[in-house]
């Protein structure tokens, strides 16, 4: 037994040769940006330098190459944020 839904992305079946969760990519807003009090935040930011350990971040995917396949893509707007989150970190935001 598997989610359909998670996080806003939609799997399923395939129709019309195209997945649900690449359909989604075609219609999605961008992805939000941390807001500035949060960029601006001393002590997080502090904290972050300080002690880089506890914020390792590992994405198994070559950077490179997806944002070269997706430079075409109809939603640019929603791939970039998509870049940014993959090569800055993604900001959660409340359903």
């Amino acid at each position: 037994m598997h989610p359909r839904f998670t996080q806003d992305f939609i799997w399923g079946a395939i129709e019309d040769n195209i997945s649900p969760a690449a359909h989604y990519s075609l219609l999605a807003e961008p992805l939000p940006c941390p807001p500035k009090s949060e960029l601006e935040n001393i002590i997080a930011n502090e904290t972050i330098h300080t002690h880089p350990e506890l914020f390792k971040i590992t994405c198994n995917l070559n950077i490179k190459k997806f944002t070269e396949l997706l430079r075409v893509h109809p939603n640019q707007p929603f791939m970039c944020s998509v870049i940014v989150g993959l090569t800055k970190g993604f900001w959660p935001w409340a359903a």
